[in-house]
């Protein structure tokens, strides 16, 4: 479970047209997402460049652990990928996230 970070000054955050930017998605499927509880908490407005370089597609995901596309996405649909994020209707992968769960640490942050 993602977990939103907290400061004594809050940092401003990324408005639904920055995230479906960001994040190649249109503004009516991040919306869809945050409804349905699926799309993470907002994201610092914080260095936009190193957050979409964090992100990888699912094709790109199952090639670096080598596992077929269609079964990465069932293990994501039941929840047992964890680096998965799902964003409307797309799923992309945190490389953070990933390679914490390749080393097998089970704490999500």
């Amino acid at each position: 479970m993602l977990t939103q970070h907290t400061s004594t000054k809050p940092e401003p955050l990324l408005s639904v047209e920055e995230g479906a930017t960001l994040l190649g998605e249109t503004r009516s499927a991040v919306d869809r997402g945050i409804k349905a509880g699926t799309f993470p908490l907002p994201v610092p407005r914080t260095d936009h460049d190193q957050i979409a370089a964090d992100l990888i597609s699912m094709p790109e995901a199952a090639r670096r652990i080598g596992l077929h596309v269609d079964t990465l996405y069932r293990l994501c649909r039941t929840g047992q990928f964890p680096p998965a994020l799902q964003i409307g209707a797309r799923w992309k992968v945190s490389i953070p996230r990933l390679e914490r769960y390749l080393h097998g640490d089970t704490t999500d942050s």
